[in-house]
This record gives C-alpha cells, structure tokens and sequence, in this order.
C-alpha cells in the first residue's frame, strides 16, 4: 500500500512509485548518487508502471565544485550514465537551478549582467561536458537545464553559449510570489515568465520544482496543498507549460 512507515530503501521508493502513478503523475525525477543499484532499481521500477524517469546529473564525488569541475569530469560523469540507462531514461536534468551557482551578490538574475563571469566560465564547461555527455551516451534523450526565481538571464548566457539543450525547467516556490504575474526587463513586459519564455526562446517549460516555503515546517497542511493545486491549476492552463 501506500501508506504507512517504509521498513528499508526499496518499500519505501516502490511506495513512492505506487503513490505517484495513484496520483496520476506520468513522470517521476531521482537525483543520481555513487549507489548504482538504487539507481537502477528505481529506474526498472518506474519503468514497470509506466512512469517516464528524469535523472538529475549531479557529480556526488566533488566537495569544491570551483575547483574540481570541468568539462571531461562532466562529460564522463553524463556518458556514462547515459550510456547506462540507453533507452530507458528519458530526460536528463544538467545541474540544478544555475543562476543561484553563478549570481552575484544581490543580483536578481533576469540579464546576464547579473552573473559572475568567473563562474560561469566554470559552469559553461560543465554544463558542455554534461549535455555532449548524455548526447553522447544516448541520443534520443532530451536534456533539460533548470533555473529558480526570475534568473531567466541565465538561459540567455547558456543559448549563447552554443550549449545544447531542450527544456527550460523552472523551479518556482510560494515565497517567491506568483509566477504568473507581469514580467518585466528593462521596462519591456510580458503577461507572464512563462510567455515571455516562449516568445524568447521556443522552447518546452517545465515547472520542475514548487511547494509551499518550508513545505509544512511553520503552516497547515491544508495551506500546502492549497498552494499546489492552485500553481498546478494554473500551470494545467497555460499554453507554454508542457509538464508539471
């Protein structure tokens, strides 16, 4: 069943999986760790229920990113992974929320002025290591890149980058306000991000991450699952957003 306390790893990402496709959820996210097994357990589980896998290409080897990233370590790091999972793994999630590694102190994020040239030298070789990595590793997988808050100035930097990449994910929580009020850069507004997304770029958006801030730390329940249903409500009702 679905409820209840998980006696060990494997009950408890098999419930997991059981509660999502209760949910009606068609795709489900796993970070990627050093314990292989774990990984392909889940990946063969969800598989089992028909549920699409996004696997989160993090290296979880490196304690100084500044220091020990590049581009090899990156594109070994995606190849193999992608090369493992060659047909059963669908997406790939390059890092995480890029604009909070690279901003500079008190930036917003929305132009690329915003961002640390240093760090980013570092990350565009990540991020160009990962993605000719899973490219590399399996083709026919598609290859998302995510940001959080109004950091949009980040996709600019990677587009120009020559980085390839197909899905612009965005990670968005209740303390960052609504994110379907007007969007504004430099005086020129859009209804919304997720428009002025679209018009930028053409490509797909997620919505990769949302919840309520500190989820039910300091509010209801009640308040948390308010807040879901009505950013995924809207989302369900928006022409840019492909998948929540």
């Amino acid at each position: 069943g679905t409820t209840g306390i998980a006696e060990n790893f494997d009950e408890a990402i098999n419930n997991q999986l059981d509660f999502a496709k209760e949910l009606g959820f068609n795709i489900v996210k796993v970070n990627w760790e050093a314990k292989t097994d774990k990984i392909d357990n889940s990946v063969n589980w969800a598989a089992a229920r028909n549920l699409k896998m996004v696997i989160q290409l993090e290296d979880p080897a490196i304690s100084d990113f500044w220091k020990e990233a590049s581009y090899s370590r990156a594109y070994g790091l995606a190849r193999d992974v992608a090369s493992r999972y060659k047909g059963k793994v669908a997406y790939y999630q390059l890092a995480n929320e890029i604009n909070g590694a690279v901003i500079k102190p008190n930036g917003i994020g929305k132009v690329k002025e915003d961002y640390d040239p240093a760090k980013w030298q570092v990350m565009r070789e990540w991020l160009r290591g990962l993605s000719q990595g899973v490219h590399d590793g399996d083709p026919s997988a598609k290859k998302i890149i995510t940001y959080n808050w109004k950091g949009t100035g980040i996709i600019d930097l990677i587009r120009e980058a020559g980085i390839n990449f197909d899905i612009i994910g965005v990670n968005w929580y209740s303390d960052m306000g609504n994110f379907f009020e007007p969007f504004d850069i430099n005086r020129k507004y859009w209804s919304n991000m997720a428009k002025y997304l679209w018009e930028k770029h053409r490509m797909d958006i997620w919505v990769t991450e949302t919840n309520q801030h500190k989820g039910t730390y300091n509010a209801s329940p009640q308040g948390q699952a308010d807040y879901i249903k009505g950013f995924a409500e809207a989302a369900y009702g928006s022409s840019y957003i492909k998948a929540f």
